[in-house]
């Protein structure tokens, strides 16, 4: 898959998508994709749209924002730093039901 196939995306929300372990690294490469939101994603899910997060700003695209929803708290991570600017800052982000016996 590359960024060709959804080149006017703006918004990527994923929801409950359990089995889901990684996310394209080329979705950030959509010029239009401002937002991506995970509604309790796997542990894996969520570092993968970290690390597409993290590719984007270094690239100077600071426009992409990612938002990771835990299905009892809430919002559990929205990210409002600059990954790339400080390389000490921690992502965590687990989810309880993340074991494979969930699936």
């Amino acid at each position: 898959m590359t960024s060709d196939h959804f080149p006017a995306l703006e918004k990527l929300v994923m929801d409950g998508c359990r089995r889901l372990k990684e996310i394209p690294m080329c979705l950030g490469e959509i010029p239009t994709m401002g937002l991506i939101e995970l509604r309790w994603p796997r542990s894996s899910a969520a570092e993968s749209a970290r690390q597409i997060i993290e590719e984007q700003q270094c690239l100077g695209n600071d426009w992409l924002k990612l938002v990771i929803y835990d299905r009892r708290k809430g919002p559990a991570w929205t990210l409002k730093e600059k990954l790339c600017a400080d390389p000490k800052l921690e992502f965590v982000y687990s989810d309880s039901s993340d074991s494979e016996d969930s699936e």
